[in-house]
């Protein structure tokens, strides 16, 4: 009878080895292929707290009532504000994240639940040089200061920020005072829930320890409020404004969105009526935007940093409604290569070689919309103490209407509404910076505009303003081996295309490098008309020429032969996820195969969002290969997307294969795991339940069932 029971058991130990050897290969396949030196990219799991979670109860909630709800959900109280009925909690159970929010969702007291996002410093490191403190004469400080330095009303202003350099000889007597409170007495003398919050707060750590050990807010700081006119250091855009310091970053640099939304509590219920946030992070918190509106509701103005992806990826809080986005400006009035441009900036200011305080009374360069955001908090509260009784919206269409339009007339994805204008926000009525006249060939902005190059001679355009593009046709008698070639002013990254007379895309050439000439060649077979596009990559732009040439030389179409080109993997119009089994991040992948006669050269892939932006993902020389399979590595942006494989061969014949995926985050539910129930002595009804993410919040469930 034992042996019997054994070879059962033998049998059904080997049954869930080979049970969980599919699973295992079902869930964890992608990662075979995965490089170990290929870094996993925008994965939401390094912008989250793994163990907390935010939760919003409904007003009349009661506290024992939180604190049930936490206890049955295995959690333990962090930290509260108590003025949105928002409560921090660690999860000390077997929950992850998503689902202890799910749990709390289900409750009928809670309003929201969601993660702990990490918020991010908008800065670039940098140790370029340049003349100092450019940017104030760039938006016409000078001139403004004639009608208002900021020393009508003196305007309190919250910087939630790494904190400051309380001994910085441009900071100290620029510093808010709490007069209702005595400082390092240990005591709430004003009752606000703040022990010692003298000049601020620490909202990381508890305390009122606002020292800045980092330099961030030390740095942005100044360009607010430096003191100005006293015979040392760097002027503060506002004369008169007070620093209000709210620390958000523990010593290692660690900011979460929970910190944030605390700190535009305090500012906004202790006086601030301008805010700057230089950081941010790429996911939407309802609860943070909630805060902001809190703050708005107030009468606080605030301004924060447009994020520096250098991309139309959306930056939080900086994207949400009730406040001033801002993107970075060079000494050029270009759009500096870091800036994030999308449909959420408002305007632009100088980020770039900007001139500053730092740590230990120094002074130093930096860079990022981390220090064009100040430049536009300082022009509020120069609004503010010149008419105090503005409302925020009132702050923001004076800043938005008189900012110099820099890119197409209007407002643009790039400089919002335009520069900020200090002289102009203040009344002053300065002339419109005269701009740069655009070429003779525009309007060449369309396919249908396209204007006329001749073959062997060469045309001297621009790129301006920030995404111009422009279109150019010639006339093709006879087959022909045809050489375009476009050699871009100075360090911008321009973009070549050629396209058949239908509009179809048959080469593009971008290296993806600044300043280098792109040479696009391409055997023609049939004549007539054809086209060219030249833009700059993420929308570089100058007011500088560069040069379009076309040539012409002899071509027998012997190979005519189209590589043929495939993408197995993802199938067409699927659904892709970064997140399956327990939250473990893995990279989308792009199987393609690529056949023809012994000739392929290289295969280029692009990727088109649904604004319809395009970008050059993957570029492989591969010098004759015959066949041959590949992977490409996820992006993890939600959205939709066109991929488009390229495939050329050495006589320039190009293959292409399109599909259309759809990109989605949200986090499927934990495998259920194994369970083996005896029905009776000789018989075991074992059953297996996983789950996996298909798309959304749909899943595709595996159940595996046994009867021995």
């Amino acid at each position: 009878m034992f042996k019997g029971l054994a070879q059962k058991i033998k049998k059904i130990s080997l049954i869930f080895i080979l049970l969980f050897a599919f699973l295992f290969i079902f869930i964890r396949t992608p990662f075979l292929y995965a490089s170990q030196d290929i870094p996993l990219i925008n994965s939401i799991q390094s912008e989250i707290k793994s163990d907390e979670i935010l939760i919003e109860y409904k007003d009349n909630t009661k506290k024992e009532e939180m604190f049930s709800i936490e206890q049955k959900h295995n959690t333990k109280l962090i930290d509260e504000i108590e003025k949105i009925n928002v409560r921090r909690v660690k999860i000390t159970g077997k929950s992850n994240v998503y689902e202890a929010i799910e749990k709390f969702k289900s409750n009928r007291e809670v309003k929201n639940a969601e993660p702990v996002y990490l918020r991010h410093l908008e800065e670039v490191p940098n140790d370029s040089h340049f003349s100092a403190q450019w940017s104030l004469s760039k938006i016409q400080a000078p001139l403004g200061w004639d009608i208002e330095k900021g020393l009508s009303n003196n305007v309190t202003v919250a910087v939630i920020d790494t904190g400051i350099d309380l001994d910085h000889p441009d900071l100290v007597n620029k510093l808010w005072i709490n007069s209702d409170e005595i400082s390092n007495d240990g005591i709430d003398n004003d009752n606000n829930g703040f022990i010692d919050d003298y000049n601020g707060y620490n909202i990381a750590s508890k305390n009122s320890d606002i020292n800045d050990y980092l330099g961030h807010g030390t740095e942005v700081t100044g360009v607010i409020a430096a003191d100005t006119n006293n015979q040392k250091g760097i002027a503060g855009l506002s004369w008169g404004a007070k620093i209000m310091m709210v620390k958000v970053a523990s010593e290692d640099g660690l900011i979460t969105n929970s910190d944030v939304v605390a700190a535009i509590i305090y500012a906004g219920d202790n006086g601030a009526k301008v805010i700057n946030i230089s950081l941010g992070g790429n996911y939407f918190s309802s609860i943070e935007n909630e805060a902001i509106e809190y703050a708005s509701n107030r009468g606080v103005t605030v301004v924060a940093a447009g994020g520096n992806d250098k991309s139309e990826r959306l930056s939080y809080p900086a994207s949400y409604d009730n406040v001033i986005s801002v993107s970075a400006t060079d000494e050029n009035d270009e759009l500096t290569y870091f800036s994030n441009f999308n449909k959420k900036i408002d305007v632009s200011a100088p980020g770039y070689n900007i001139f500053t305080t730092a740590l230990n009374g120094s002074y130093s360069y930096v860079d990022g919309t981390s220090f064009a955001a100040p430049h536009t908090t300082g022009l509020a509260s120069l609004i503010l103490s010149q008419n105090p009784s503005l409302t925020p919206l009132e702050v923001e269409q004076k800043i938005e209407q008189s900012a110099d339009d820099l890119g197409y007339p209007g407002r643009d994805d790039y400089f919002g509404y335009g520069r900020i204008n200090v002289y102009r926000a203040l009344g002053g009525n300065p002339a419109q910076p005269a701009q740069p006249s655009r070429d003779s060939f525009e309007d060449n902005d369309l396919f249908e505009n396209a204007k006329t190059i001749s073959i062997d001679s060469a045309v001297q355009p621009n790129i301006y303003p920030s995404g111009d593009k422009d279109w150019f046709k010639f006339h093709l008698g006879n087959p022909a081996k045809v050489s375009i070639k476009a050699i871009p002013p100075g360090p911008i990254d321009i973009v070549v295309s050629l396209y058949d007379s239908s509009g179809k895309l048959l080469m593009q050439e971008d290296p993806n490098h600044e300043g280098i000439s792109e040479t696009l060649i391409k055997n023609l077979a049939e004549s007539g008309d054809y086209y060219i596009l030249v833009n700059g990559f993420y929308g570089n732009a100058s007011i500088n020429n560069y040069s379009l040439s076309v040539s012409l030389s002899s071509f027998s179409p012997t190979d005519i032969i189209v590589p043929g080109v495939s993408i197995d993997s993802p199938l067409n119009n699927s659904y892709l996820s970064n997140y399956i089994n327990f939250f473990i991040n893995f990279i989308n992948f792009i199987n393609f195969k690529v056949t023809a006669d012994n000739d392929v050269e290289k295969v280029v892939f692009y990727y088109s969002s649904d604004e319809g932006k395009t970008w050059k993902w993957f570029d492989e020389d591969k010098n004759g290969a015959d066949g041959w399979t590949g992977h490409l590595y996820g992006w993890g942006m939600d959205g939709s997307y066109k991929i488009q494989a390229l495939a050329y061969d050495f006589s320039q014949n190009v293959g292409r294969s399109t599909i259309n995926v759809v990109i989605d985050d949200i986090s499927p539910s934990k495998p259920t795991g194994l369970s083996a129930l005896p029905v009776s002595k000789n018989q075991i009804n074992v059953s297996w339940l996983a789950q996996a993410i298909v798309c959304c919040q749909e899943h595709l469930t595996i159940k595996f069932q046994l009867l021995l």
